[in-house]
Order: C-alpha cells, then structure tokens, then sequence
C-alpha cells in the first residue's frame, strides 16, 4: 500500500509486521518495524519458515528417491546452511525440519549412503556406534576387516552422488 502524501511528510512508515504506521525516532535510519517485539516476530517467523524453503529450495530428486542438496557441500561430502550465522549439516537440519527433535547423543545416519541426500525417508537417528556399525557392514570403513575395501578418495565410497 503507498503511503499518502501527509504521511510522507510526516515521515512516517508502514510497519512490516503489524502494519501500523510509526514515526521513526531518527528520519535519517531506515526502520522497517514499530517496535523491537514486532521486529523480534518477523525475524522469528522468517527463520522457521525459510529453513524448511531453503532446504526445499536447493534440492534436486534422482531416481532412486535421494533428495540431493545441490547448495554448499562441505569437503567431507555433506551439504552445509547458514543458520543463526553458524555452519550447520543439512542432512541434521532436514531430519530436524521434517521428523522432529533428535535426542542428545544421537547422530543422523543415511539409510542410502549419499552424504548430500537429505530425504528424511532415507534418515534414520542412531548412535556413533550403530554409524561405524553401519558402514563396517556396507563396507565403508577404513579400518579393520574391510580396510582394503575403502575408497583412498576424501569423501570415500559414500562421497557419491547416487543412491545405490
């Protein structure tokens, strides 16, 4: 909505949360919200909705059902966003955003093996034990029985981009 010619003279300005009109305490700072609460909401709305987007946003599906997070990979072959300025795994943040709270403790573990799948079907929740478990099993361990087994690459077996 365009402001009036009186409340440009004014100076006054739309709030963009609760959309009553203010009068900035400084005309020369750019205000966008009446109050510090009303700010405090929009900014809170925001972060719950975009997570969830921004995951959504950057995700490409392949045949096998892997939702392949097509943003920031980290070196170790896991998908990486911003969240509250900190580096966070995507993989952690899906199964957070579509199944629920994970325990303390517990690690998110890939059903698929695809380090950038963030598909919360192919999400499970186990402990650091049940993932070396895991990967000893699908020979993906670089130590013990399957050690000559091991990719010598970075990311190793699971660094790829398909399910299998």
């Amino acid at each position: 909505m365009a402001l009036t010619n009186a409340q440009r003279n004014l100076k006054s300005r739309k709030c963009r949360w609760c959309g009553t009109l203010f009068k900035p305490k400084y005309s020369n700072r750019v205000r966008k919200f009446c109050s510090k609460s009303c700010g405090a909401n929009s900014r809170e709305a925001i972060k719950e909705i975009s997570i969830r987007e921004r995951l959504l946003d950057k995700v490409l599906q392949n045949d096998h059902g892997c939702w392949l997070w097509c943003g920031s990979i980290r070196e170790n072959g896991y998908g990486s966003i911003s969240i509250h300025n900190k580096a966070q795994a995507t993989h952690v943040e899906a199964y957070k955003c579509f199944v629920g709270p994970i325990p303390d403790g517990i690690c998110v573990l890939h059903k698929c093996d695809v380090r950038n799948c963030i598909n919360p079907e192919h999400l499970w929740l186990g402990t650091k034990g049940d993932n070396n478990r895991d990967a000893v099993s699908k020979q993906r361990h670089r130590y013990g029985k399957y050690a000559n087994a091991f990719r010598s690459s970075k990311t190793g077996a699971a660094g790829k981009t398909d399910c299998q």
